[in-house]
């Protein structure tokens, strides 16, 4: 029990951390979803824009924004702990955004709004 809390504990730093990151995805009409390292640094608080602009060259960064833009631009969703754990604590502004984005997506539309 003890261990499942402690997961739970780092998962939630996880998300404040670098769960902004759906901020920084560029979704334009006929091309692949991108990541902007810039805008995910930028929509972040200033406070933390040092420590977000090192660890974009951590590996393990990288590979978490590989593995959903992979899924994404394939038309899948990315439901994870990480994801369910971030939709917990989205804004109502932020996570309308993101269910358009969501259904955009999922049902390869295209769409004219921007995430940036």
């Amino acid at each position: 029990m003890l261990g499942d809390a402690v997961a739970r504990a780092f998962l939630r730093a996880l998300v404040k951390l670098i769960g902004g990151y759906w901020n920084a995805l560029k979704l334009r009409p006929t091309e692949k979803i991108t990541f902007s390292p810039e805008l995910f640094v930028q929509s972040r608080p200033s406070a933390m824009q040092p420590f977000l602009q090192k660890m974009l060259d951590l590996q393990i960064f990288q590979q978490f924004i590989e593995s959903r833009l992979k899924k994404l631009n394939a038309g899948q969703g990315v439901n994870d702990e990480f994801e369910f754990e971030l939709t917990a604590h989205e804004d109502k502004a932020s996570f309308r955004l993101r269910n358009q984005y969501r259904d955009c997506v999922t049902n390869m539309k295209v769409c004219s709004f921007k995430l940036f």
